[in-house]
C-alpha cells in the first residue's frame, strides 16, 4: 500500500516537472518568434 502510494506520489513529482520543462521550451520559443517579428518591423 504505501509504495504505490510513493509510486503516485513520485509519478506526479516527474509529470509536474516535465510540464514545467515543455512549458518553458514554449515561452522560449514564442519569445523567439517575438523578437524575430519585431525584428522584421525594424
Amino acid at each position: 500500500m504505501l509504495t504505490s502510494v510513493i509510486y503516485v506520489a513520485v509519478s506526479i513529482r516527474c509529470y509536474m516537472l516535465f510540464m514545467v520543462v515543455i512549458g518553458q521550451g514554449y515561452l522560449k520559443l514564442d519569445f523567439a518568434a517575438a523578437s524575430i517579428g519585431f525584428l522584421q518591423t525594424l
